[in-house]
């Protein structure tokens, strides 16, 4: 998404891009990605949720078709549910 003209839809600070060489292996998207930027994504989600004045919902969209999308996905919605 770098050249893309879609990245001036979304705030700088909201973006994180990785080059990703996993294969379609959901247990990489979860345990590797979800690793490392676990925290990060956490952090993101926490700031522009507390930028809002009165925050209804969540929309987590991520693939489900067992790949790397779906294995991060799984973990993003882990760590959200954790911090109800």
């Amino acid at each position: 998404m770098d050249g893309s003209p879609l990245r001036e839809l979304f705030t700088p600070d909201q973006i994180l891009t990785a080059a990703s060489v996993s294969g379609n292996n959901w247990a990489v998207g979860h345990h590797r990605y979800g690793a490392q930027y676990g925290d990060h994504l956490r952090n993101m989600i926490r700031k522009q949720a507390e930028a809002c004045d009165a925050l209804q919902s969540v929309f987590l969209m991520y693939s489900l078709g067992g790949g790397t999308g779906s294995g991060l996905g799984t973990r993003i919605a882990s760590l959200l549910a954790d911090e109800l």
